[in-house]
């Protein structure tokens, strides 16, 4: 419950009777509930922002209002006005898919006012533990595993099986290495690339959402010793050199390029993409 001043008063009360829309934002973040809460003489903050006309401030409590019913799983429809009713449905029929999925990325997209940036950063920090765990795994077990047996014969001693009178004479390999990067280096080659930026973005922003927690330096070392972990398995199961040079200019070039693509990343999506949404368009039509 928040604190109480004079005649039962919360902070927020105090932020609408002064009209201070940055403060109100602060609280509500901090204690959305507070918007509920009655004074002693029975008012709410609404009750305050009309009695002190504060048309800014109740306009504000309005707006979370509004989204708070929405959360709890009242429909849209209860809050339209009668005489809108049917303006409202001949919309709803005109945008049909198009306005479903729109009312979900609502529903879901980030809102910097109602989310509190302590569970964005638990949720964020959550996402990279998972895709960490999953592309260390998939490190550890490639597609098709690993070899379990060391077959390197000489040239004038190679075992060959018939299958339907095709000769199939085994590849050589050793005990350890990558089945799929000895019968399909292509592709073995994409899932290393592409694995190893997903391990290594991960535990960049592990180690970015963790700045000020406490033994920062032990959890430091942890993820360097991950990685360098990680590193020496990718080697050890690389049958082939060509593949294994790959992976190593991943390793020495990403940590430098990374955060020019992060910035690159961050200004695209901040632009606005007019290409995408006429394709959207265009296929809900």
């Amino acid at each position: 419950m928040p604190c109480q001043g004079e005649d039962r008063r919360i902070p927020l009360d105090y932020a609408v009777i002064k009209g201070r829309g940055h403060v109100m934002k602060e609280l509500l973040v901090a204690s959305p509930d507070s918007a509920e809460e009655v004074s002693a003489r029975g008012e709410t903050c609404l009750h305050l922002a009309v009695k002190d006309h504060q048309f800014e401030a109740f306009k504000l409590l309005l707006d979370n209002l509004k989204y708070d019913l929405l959360n709890r799983g009242y429909p849209r429809k209860h809050f339209q006005d009668p005489s809108n009713e049917q303006s409202s449905r001949e919309q709803t029929r005109d945008d049909g898919p198009r306005s479903n999925v729109k009312k979900l990325q609502d529903f879901f997209k980030y809102n910097k006012t109602k989310d509190p940036p302590g569970k964005v950063r638990d949720t964020l920090l959550v996402i990279a533990i998972l895709i960490a765990t999953a592309t260390y795994q998939a490190g550890f077990n490639p597609p098709g595993g690993l070899w379990q047996d060391t077959y390197w014969p000489d040239d004038n001693n190679i075992n060959s099986t018939s299958h339907d009178g095709i000769v199939v004479v085994p590849p050589r390999h050793l005990a350890g290495q990558s089945v799929m990067a000895t019968r399909g280096p292509v592709l073995y080659a994409l899932f290393l690339v592409f694995n190893s930026l997903g391990f290594f973005v991960s535990l960049h922003a592990i180690n970015f959402l963790t700045i000020g927690f406490p033994l920062q330096s032990e959890l430091q070392v942890s993820l360097f010793a991950l990685a360098v972990t990680y590193m020496i398995v990718m080697m050890c199961t690389i049958p082939c050199m060509d593949i294994l040079y790959l992976f190593f200019i991943v390793v020495l070039v990403f940590p430098v390029l990374l955060p020019l693509i992060i910035v690159t990343l961050r200004n695209y999506h901040k632009k606005p993409r007019i290409f995408l949404s006429r394709f959207i368009n265009w296929t809900a039509t």
